[in-house]
């Protein structure tokens, strides 16, 4: 019953407008995971994780959440319903008629409070698990629905535009100029045309707010982030987008949020949710590992002599999270496991906190493990390899390089600042070489302080996406050194011999903590910090 009367609630309160090919912004390598498809009548915002409804919510859906609070509580209903006399002068008529009539049904429910449509998303987020619970089909498991932050609701209205676009659409103003010549010069918001009264508003747009799939969406598919309604965000008292009782100038997307105390209830202001993907299903199995004889077939690369040694071979990409849980499920030692809660201060997605185990994460290096961790890896395929009785040498001792072993490998034959070979760090094509935070002005942000950050509240940096990552990337990406040897600048940090140095730097370092001089120290595990693995041939 409990996804039988979900199911209707969707059918009857949403339209069938989105496309069945759904476009995921800024995933930057981030596996896909989800289909988002299940979550109908939302568009993807942020990856494959982060979701916002693609319209205001409706009277219709609104009186949906009402008729169940007064299946459980009369007094619950009372306080839910919204303000009906936020209607002012000039509008009386609206008091009996806005929310109560099915005139109206399509037109975003005003006159709640913040925390009503706090109330809204708690209600909300319950009919979404329940049904999840029950949709053996769905690879989600578990979602969030809340208001969006002020950072969140921005980057939706941009639609994918660079940072700093005053509307929802390309134009730069408020008129259509896209291919559509029928369309060419026409309103493209509901809002307060300048001083044109209310008798001769009509051609513009409306006398009050409008359906909620009026006018044009924005390049994510969504229906009027600036005017028609202003929408309560995460923040408290804060509301964006502007109104139907707003000039275009106060609709635009960086406008100052509007600030209404108490979060208390306006004919302007309604609202819309974000769905936050926390935990998904994962139904594949770990291969079973198998130690080959040849030592390049397990993934290592020969070293040229060091000392007059040529016993080095150097695993040519740091150590994956496929290949982690493969010594996990043999060794069977939970301490050795990689840490929770690693992710958090960084991004404030739960989404994240699923790297460790999931298989669409099995080739990104794995993070999160302590020294001894590592060290206990090492020792683990020193056993596998010694114990084959087919092996290419006879003995073979598996570690971690220490500093002046690393290096050497990382330089790659080169004495530059990076193991590529040069001291830039994209190349004549302007393609970034490595994984790691590049410092250009135009990706940093902008408090509301005027302070200048490379990393945001919300983990959106953008200057650490423009290589292409927004975390660590694949063990085998970006281009390899004259050895063979992937990541030796960025991607994640490597631990050496030395306990609490690592070198290479990580995905969120500067340029100059990349270069292969650097090093950087650490003392417990976390998410920009893994490891390769030496392997030195003492028995030939």
């Amino acid at each position: 019953m409990k996804q039988l009367s979900f199911l209707l609630i969707l059918i009857f309160t949403t339209n069938n407008v989105y496309p069945k090919k759904i476009s995921y912004p800024m995933n930057f390598t981030m596996p896909i995971i989800v289909d988002g498809s299940v979550l109908e009548g939302s568009k993807p915002i942020l990856g494959s994780y982060l979701y916002m409804k693609e319209t205001e919510v409706s009277n219709q859906e609104y009186r949906s959440f009402l008729n169940w609070t007064k299946s459980m509580d009369q007094s619950i209903y009372n306080l839910m319903y919204p303000d009906t006399n936020v209607w002012g002068k000039g509008f009386e008529a609206f008091r009996n008629h806005y929310f109560q009539s099915n005139a109206f049904q399509n037109m975003p429910v005003v006159g709640v409070s913040q925390k009503h449509a706090m109330a809204y998303c708690n209600w909300l987020q319950t009919k979404y698990n329940d049904y999840l619970e029950l949709n053996t089909e769905s690879k989600i498991k578990k979602v969030i629905v809340r208001l969006a932050s002020e950072q969140e609701w921005i980057m939706a209205a941009e639609g994918g535009q660079k940072p700093g676009a005053n509307y929802p659409w390309a134009c730069e103003g408020v008129r259509y100029c896209g291919p559509e010549k029928k369309h060419l010069g026409k309103i493209l918001l509901n809002c307060k045309m300048g001083t044109i009264s209310y008798e001769t508003l009509q051609p513009y747009n409306t006398m009050i707010t409008t359906e909620v799939y009026s006018y044009w969406p924005n390049a994510y598919g969504l229906y009027n982030m600036s005017g028609n309604v202003a929408e309560w965000i995460e923040e408290e008292g804060l509301s964006k987008g502007g109104s139907w009782n707003t000039t275009p100038y106060n609709c635009r997307i960086n406008y100052v949020s509007q600030y209404s105390k108490d979060g208390a209830a306006s004919s302007h202001i309604g609202f819309r949710y974000v769905i936050e993907v926390v935990e998904t299903y994962d139904n594949k199995t770990i291969p079973k590992f198998e130690i080959q004889n040849k030592m390049n077939s397990n993934g290592f690369e020969y070293i040229p002599k060091q000392n007059n040694s040529d016993n080095f071979k150097f695993m040519s990409n740091e150590i994956s999270n496929l290949e982690y849980k493969q010594f996990l499920t043999e060794y069977k030692d939970s301490s050795l496991k990689p840490k929770v809660g690693i992710w958090k201060p960084i991004f404030r997605y739960s989404y994240f906190e699923q790297y460790a185990w999931h298989s669409a994460f099995n080739n990104f290096p794995v993070v999160g493990i302590t020294y001894e961790s590592a060290l206990a890896y090492c020792k683990w395929l020193g056993e596998k390899y010694n114990s084959n009785p087919k092996r290419e040498y006879h003995k073979v001792v598996f570690r971690l390089p220490n500093e002046n072993e690393w290096m050497h490998a990382a330089y790659g034959g080169y004495k530059d600042l990076y193991g590529w070979g040069g001291s830039y760090t994209r190349n004549n094509r302007g393609c970034y070489l490595a994984n790691f935070a590049p410092l250009e002005d135009q990706y940093l942000y902008q408090d509301s302080n005027n302070n200048y950050s490379w990393v945001n509240n919300n983990g959106i940096a953008m200057n650490r996406t423009a290589d292409g990552a927004l975390i660590p990337h694949y063990t085998k990406s970006y281009f390899p050194n004259n050895y063979g040897l992937h990541n030796c600048s960025g991607n994640v940090a490597e631990m050496v011999e030395e306990k609490g140095t690592s070198k290479g730097g990580s995905w969120i370092s500067t340029q100059y903590d990349i270069m292969l001089i650097s090093k950087e120290r650490y003392s417990e595990p976390n998410a920009t910090l893994g490891f390769r693995v030496l392997a030195e041939v003492v028995e030939r």
